[in-house]
């Protein structure tokens, strides 16, 4: 299996975007989850070096 070309917002690296990669969002902006670099890195969207909604 290839490498994963990341997708911009698929945080959880299934392939699509979807409510279960926007859930991963929330938990982190609560503090429940610290994201890994690299899903930090597709979660910021807008390139702005935060993660928010």
């Amino acid at each position: 299996m290839g490498a994963y070309n990341a997708l911009p917002g698929d945080i959880n690296q299934d392939g699509v975007v979807s409510v279960l990669d926007m859930l991963y969002i929330v938990w982190h902006i609560m503090g429940n989850i610290e994201l890994r670099e690299a899903q930090f890195t597709i979660a910021d969207v807008n390139v702005d070096l935060t993660v928010d909604i």
